[in-house]
């Protein structure tokens, strides 16, 4: 692989010694134009579970970050993810699920920023008439008998959990099997609003992903604040 070689000014910024940082191995850059401004992205390892990204602007470093994972890379992604018309990027790992750290471009301050606990959100999906609202999934147990998908929002780069279905599908009896949607209400509390039965899901071509899309895109109402 090529070695990554950064100038000495980004080395200050950085806190690092030019001979600990140019010994590492480039993965990947990629530059594009975006509103008349030049947007340029690095990343590098620096150990098997650490790597630092770059966010240049105009040839100005305009963000710093490092991350911290294990498990094998599931990609990076230059996606349109909440739908505004800007590219946005997505970092994914794979662990029993997808998960990702997602920076949201905003155009006002033409910066890429991290949108914090998104991580706690695998593998999501946006609602397809509504683009304010997301939902996730994830395993929860008993050979994927058990999951969740959260239904949630992104205010000011912060996730906003608003209500979740649960699926138990791993109890020895299995007429105690179901799905329950819970709403989370303004105090922190939560208030079950639903109840259906687990078998639901086999009446769908794509099993409880099928459900679950279907459920969050017709029923993103109810959720409304």
């Amino acid at each position: 692989m090529k070695l990554l070689k950064y100038k000495i000014s980004i080395l200050l910024i950085l806190g690092c010694s030019p001979i600990s940082l140019l010994a590492q191995d480039f993965v990947w850059d990629t530059t594009f134009m975006v509103l008349g401004n030049r947007l340029e992205f690095n990343e590098e390892h620096y150990s098997p579970t650490h790597s630092f990204l770059k966010f240049s602007k105009n040839g100005r470093v305009i963000f710093l970050d490092s991350m911290d994972y294990t498990g094998p890379s599931g990609g990076r992604e230059f996606v349109d993810f909440n739908q505004d018309g800007f590219i946005d990027l997505k970092i994914t790992w794979t662990y029993n699920t997808w998960r990702s750290w997602l920076y949201l471009f905003d155009s006002a301050r033409m910066e890429f920023i991290r949108v914090f606990d998104f991580w706690d959100f695998p593998d999501a999906q946006i609602i397809k008439n509504d683009h304010d609202y997301f939902y996730s999934y994830i395993k929860n147990g008993c050979a994927d008998m058990n999951w969740l998908s959260h239904l949630f929002k992104i205010e000011n780069f912060k996730t906003v959990k608003i209500a979740t279905i649960i699926g138990e599908g791993c109890s020895e009896n299995d007429k105690d099997w179901q799905i329950r949607i819970v709403k989370y209400l303004p105090d922190n509390s939560s208030t079950e609003i639903d109840n259906l039965p687990y078998s639901i899901i086999d009446t769908y071509k794509d099993n409880k992903w099928g459900f679950i899309e279907d459920y969050w895109n017709r029923n993103v109402n109810k959720f409304r604040n």
